[in-house]
């Protein structure tokens, strides 16, 4: 090999020009006993030539040259086309290199610090791959020459890179789209897959995650038994993330399964070792692959078991609040709620909030394990209060705990794995729910709520509200803030919740009210639900065009309606208010 860029691409362009000229001469019987008797005398040559045996290390290679002889000697004398072919598969300067290995087969790297340097390797080694995968394709009827072709092939390319390109060369060869599939060529490309996945099991690939899908793939047309093998065998191809999320996931998903047209027992067969390769996986580690097992292991009991009780153990000292978080809310979703609560206690001693954390990410992963808590009873939420006290220092999220906390008695709320309903979570309409858990303290006489001849009931017709509700005591006093009548007022459904207290329809008329219920604090029956906001709906916005509305994972949002904005805006163009418009 000459020393220099220039030199060596000027080389390489020389050669393949030689070879295209070469190419364009028809072969006579005479000039192919040239070619025999040539390619015979470079087997034999020794050291001086680039087919002979004990050649230097720095020899220029005979990738290009040996494609043209093969293809020429091929349909002549075909065991001479292939020792041509497969002797001049080596690539010296890549053989030669235990003195110069770093330890992590990063040869190429190292190749550029010998002397002199190979600038063009990289075109070499695509010249390598191109020899290799036309011995393969002619190769592929005869079985034993197929087999030979390989181990030279598997020996010889030293590039992950190129030899992921000739499995998938081999793969197309192998897969026609108008033909059967040829099986001892699909059986190729399945080991040279499996080579590139042992030489960059420990390496950096930007291309390793297609590598691995590409296995996986080649791997059903092969059959069952290629599946079950690289399951057996995953320590040797994959780190383990890969072999759960990738390998065993696809493998058991439907439409493999489709794919396959298995039947009970194999699909059975396959279940099982994807399971085991789950637990193993969960076993080295656990932060990555403890929920890909969990998925993996949800049929089988047992194994659903053992993988929960890995979780378990690694808790302490392996795996950190966030993936903790994300196992229990999968617990809950499938149905386990006290597994979930179980998790969601470690994962809150594994998390530390500061004081001015208001935005960690870990906020709403806080507010479900309380809601978690709440759901499951008084005893559950007990335990969670203390830790989350201990742990969270931020006043933010402590309020908003609080105040969620409050809508409800502890143990009233949904524990089988599916949302909770939040459509009254921030409204006063519950006020009525509250009210009516009373239970045995005597209740306001009916007659206590009356209403004046302009406000109609539900019953009445056209069901307009009226202007003015009154509210008197028992012996006919009227009483505009009667705690009785309140309760009552708050349990009469047929009235918007916003208008339940009003006698003016004004905001000050109910926050009175609100403040008279307030009183009978503390009292089990009246829970403390916070200051008084007026908010309302489904979104927890008011009835104004500015609202707030509190969503289900904690967030808060505020926007401006812009319909009511609108509507103001043309009222106030058509008053002639032009505060209003501003």
């Amino acid at each position: 090999m000459p020393s220099g860029l220039y030199a060596q691409e000027k080389a390489c362009k020389q050669e393949e020009k030689l070879l295209s000229r070469l190419q364009a001469v028809d072969l006579d019987t005479s000039l192919m006993e040239v070619l025999r008797r040539q390619a015979d005398l470079l087997l034999k040559g020794g050291s001086s030539s680039g087919l002979g045996d004990g050649i230097h290390a720095e020899s220029y290679p005979m990738h290009t040259f040996a494609k043209f002889m093969f293809n020429s000697l091929l349909t002549y004398d075909q065991n001479l086309a292939y020792c041509v072919g497969l002797r001049a598969m080596r690539l010296p300067v890549l053989e030669d290199t235990e003195d110069i290995d770093d330890g992590t087969n990063n040869i190429g790297s190292a190749l550029l610090s010998r002397f002199p340097r190979w600038f063009i390797l990289g075109h070499i080694e695509g010249q390598q791959c191109e020899l290799a995968c036309t011995l393969l394709a002619a190769a592929k009827e005869d079985i034993g020459r197929l087999k030979a072709v390989l181990d030279v092939a598997q020996k010889h390319i030293h590039s992950s890179s190129q030899l992921f390109k000739l499995a998938q060369d081999v793969f197309k060869i192998a897969t026609p789209p108008d033909s059967p599939k040829h099986m001892p060529a699909l059986n190729a490309a399945f080991e040279l897959g499996l080579q590139v996945m042992r030489m960059t099991l420990m390496t950096m690939n930007w291309r390793r995650r297609e590598m691995v899908r590409w296995l996986v793939t080649c791997a059903m047309e092969v059959g069952i038994q290629a599946l079950v093998s690289i399951m057996q065998n995953w320590f040797q191809l994959f780190q383990p993330i890969e072999a759960t999320s990738m390998v065993a996931t696809n493998i058991m998903s439907h439409s493999t399964m489709m794919q396959l047209s298995v039947n009970f027992r194999q699909q059975e067969e396959l279940a099982n070792h994807a399971r085991k390769l789950a637990l193993q996986c969960a076993t080295k580690d656990p932060q990555n692959c403890a929920l890909c097992a969990l998925t993996l292991c949800e049929k089988d009991p047992v194994a659903f078991e053992t993988a929960y009780q890995i979780v378990i153990d690694a808790a302490a000292h392996i795996m950190n609040s966030s993936q903790l978080f994300n196992i229990a809310r999968y617990m809950e979703h499938r149905g386990y709620p006290i597994r979930a609560y179980k998790l969601a206690l470690l994962a809150m001693k594994n998390l530390k909030l500061s004081y001015n954390h208001d935005t960690h990410p870990a906020i709403n992963d806080i507010h479900w394990a309380c809601a978690l808590s709440h759901n499951l009873g008084k005893n559950e939420l007990s335990n969670m209060i203390p830790l989350l006290t201990d742990n969270v220092h931020c006043a933010t999220v402590l309020s908003d705990v609080l105040r969620r906390c409050t809508l409800t008695a502890p143990g009233l709320g949904s524990t089988d794995g599916k949302r909770r309903a939040i459509k009254h979570l921030t409204s006063y309409a519950l006020m009525s729910q509250w009210m009516m858990q009373l239970g045995n303290r005597p209740k306001a006489p009916v007659e206590g709520y009356v209403s004046q001849p302009n406000f109609p009931t539900k019953h009445s017709a056209g069901n307009v509200y009226g202007r003015r509700s009154r509210m008197v005591n028992s012996d006919g006093a009227p009483s505009p803030y009667n705690p009785d009548a309140a309760q009552l007022a708050a349990m009469d459904e047929s009235i918007p919740p916003h208008l339940r207290f009003s006698t003016n329809n004004g905001y000050d008329d109910f926050h009175k009210s609100y403040q008279q219920v307030s009183q009978q604090f503390p009292n089990k029956h009246f829970p403390v639900f916070g200051p008084p906001k007026l908010r309302h709906g489904r979104a927890g916005g008011s009835w104004r065009h500015v609202k707030e509305g509190l969503q289900a994972g904690g967030r808060r949002i505020v926007f401006v309606d812009a319909t009511i904005y609108g509507l103001e805006r043309k009222k106030g163009m058509e008053q002639g208010n032009w505060a209003v418009m501003r």
